[in-house]
């Protein structure tokens, strides 16, 4: 089995691994998966400012923007423990 090529990020002074970083997720401007990645790093201080302590679910475009994406709305078994969680309860008392 191939190994996964994967970068070292550093985000709010802990070490992320990044998998597949020349990943393009953007085919017309050829902007990769660790483009979007230090975009992110660029704007998280301002945006996270209106999305902290809020519920979210994350819209992946697991193939890139031209393909089908899906809504993750369940965190992963593993998770680093810092990460912070919640259970959000839905009126069918599903819970995501």
């Amino acid at each position: 089995m191939a190994k996964t090529e994967y970068t070292m990020l550093e985000a709010a002074g802990r070490d992320v691994r990044l998998s597949s970083p020349g990943k393009v997720y953007f085919p017309k401007p050829g902007w990769t998966k660790l483009d979007l990645a230090e975009y992110y790093l660029t704007v998280g201080d301002a945006a996270l400012v209106h999305l902290r302590e809020r519920p979210t679910v994350m819209k992946r475009f697991v193939n890139g923007i031209l393909e089908e994406p899906i809504w993750q709305k369940r965190v992963p078994a593993k998770v680093p423990e810092w990460l912070q969680t919640t259970t959000v309860a839905f009126p069918s008392g599903r819970t995501a």
